[in-house]
């Protein structure tokens, strides 16, 4: 069986979310990236008491700010800008960021990584597309551009090796192997619409 019962999805049905959030387990802390102030907050967790910290970052220059994430290993801050078509980067204590133009993507707007493999899953919602590229920098690989109408959500699970989405149009959600091969149907709601999802 390939779903196995370690893994669970959850899925959010028609729930359009105007912040970005991405939590550091091990040191309880939750950054939360605002698109209309375009600063990031971080809040201690182990601490309900806390009081919310702004980051130094400065993201004032990006356009529409998305999909923001956290990679453990490097402890980069990394999120996506739909309409500039940039990736940016950069440590959660620091004031400058890398900026990687995305030129062949139309409006990313979703991230997924494989911390282990060093690798980024970007959705491109408005081209209808999956890319890979390399989280330090390299070029884009196009793993998927058939089975997607309008992507909302992108998803992974290294211990199964496979990305999953969602696609408001097909109302379904997919998933395929890490290489773009393999593509399934995965779930259809029978009610609503799911445009968004994580697993755990």
């Amino acid at each position: 069986m390939l779903f196995t019962k370690s893994l669970k999805v959850f899925l959010v049905v028609y729930f359009l979310c105007h912040w970005s959030l991405s939590t550091l387990a091990q040191d309880r802390l939750l950054y939360v990236l605002t698109k209309s102030g375009h600063q990031i907050h971080t809040f201690n967790l182990s601490d309900p008491a806390t009081t919310a910290e702004t980051l130094g970052k400065s993201v004032a220059s990006l356009s529409n700010p998305y999909a923001f994430l956290h990679d453990p290993i490097s402890d980069q801050l990394h999120w996506v800008d739909a309409k500039g078509k940039m990736l940016v980067s950069g440590g959660a204590e620091d004031t400058t960021s890398t900026i990687q133009m995305l030129n062949e993507l139309q409006g990313p707007t979703d991230l997924a990584l494989d911390a282990n493999a060093r690798q980024l899953y970007i959705l491109d919602h408005l081209g209808a597309k999956i890319f890979r590229r390399p989280i330090d920098g390299g070029t884009n690989q196009l793993l998927v551009s058939d089975s997607l109408k309008r992507p909302t959500s992108i998803a992974l699970s290294a211990q199964l090796g496979r990305i999953f989405w969602t696609d408001m149009d097909l109302n379904k959600i997919f998933s395929c192997a890490l290489d773009g091969s393999d593509i399934q149907v995965f779930f259809q709601p029978e009610q609503g619409y799911a445009v968004q999802l994580s697993i755990s």
